[in-house]
């Protein structure tokens, strides 16, 4: 239930909605690195609903427990998570 809360303040000041004060007073102590793995956080928990958690998001292939152990909110596995930080760097010296 918290988590839902949490994800539609999250929702409301992304889309400049109107939230209560005290929702938005304890959002704003966050960093961004903090409100990002947070949002991962309940992704991965969607994920475990879903039944789809432990699988990579960009192969369909097991995430590997040590990962999963070290980074529960991994959505990718080892391979394509390299993979995608390698395209990330090649456009952010393309710029």
């Amino acid at each position: 239930m918290v988590r839902y809360q949490v994800e539609a303040v999250f929702r409301s000041v992304a889309d400049g909605e109107p939230t209560p004060r005290q929702d938005v007073a304890w959002v704003s102590l966050l960093t961004d690195e903090d409100a990002v793995r947070l949002l991962r956080i309940f992704e991965a928990l969607r994920r475990i609903e879903l039944g789809t958690y432990g699988r990579c998001a960009g192969c369909g292939e097991s995430i590997d427990g040590d990962r999963l152990s070290v980074e529960p909110e991994a959505h990718h596995c080892q391979v394509c998570a390299a993979f995608s930080t390698c395209i990330e760097t090649d456009l952010a010296h393309a710029h």
